[in-house]
């Protein structure tokens, strides 16, 4: 019925092989060395390049005067050397008198230099500054009467 090629399977099994094509085949799939050694060339390679490039970059002792002297010969500036702090207390009334204002985007008390009303109005405006004075979230707060409270 069947030809005889129809009942080999169609690729090639070591288990059918017989002879120098079996040793082959099991030396061909048992071979780490090579590749043990091809990886490790191209690792060797790799960090060779990167060690040149970095030889090459970087700066040499000699250079090293020329780029203390145009470091030292600019003004240096520190951006905290005429730093205060501000603050606006631990309560409401020493926020008051310190002259600081009550944020609701942040819901809290900020140094007027730091507050911004532009950015509290565009808060409060577009709703999601709401302000509810119990639990069940029924009665809505104004900013004024959140400012009354002294506290959110």
């Amino acid at each position: 019925m069947f030809s005889d090629l129809e009942s080999k399977p169609f690729l090639g099994h070591p288990s059918g092989r017989t002879g120098v094509d079996s040793e082959q085949y099991q030396h061909r799939c048992v071979k780490p060395k090579g590749s043990l050694l091809s990886h490790a060339s191209v690792l060797l390679l790799t960090s060779l390049f990167w060690l040149l490039v970095m030889f090459f970059t970087f700066p040499t002792p000699e250079d090293e005067p020329l780029t203390r002297a145009l470091i030292s010969t600019s003004p240096s500036y520190n951006v905290t050397s005429n730093r205060r702090k501000l603050t606006c207390g631990n309560s409401t009334d020493e926020a008051v008198k310190m002259g600081c204002k009550y944020d609701a985007s942040l819901g809290g008390w900020l140094a007027a230099p730091c507050f911004d009303q532009y950015w509290v109005n565009d808060y409060l405006t577009d709703g999601s500054g709401t302000a509810f004075a119990d639990k069940d979230l029924s009665q809505r707060m104004t900013h004024s009467e959140v400012l009354e409270r002294g506290f959110y």
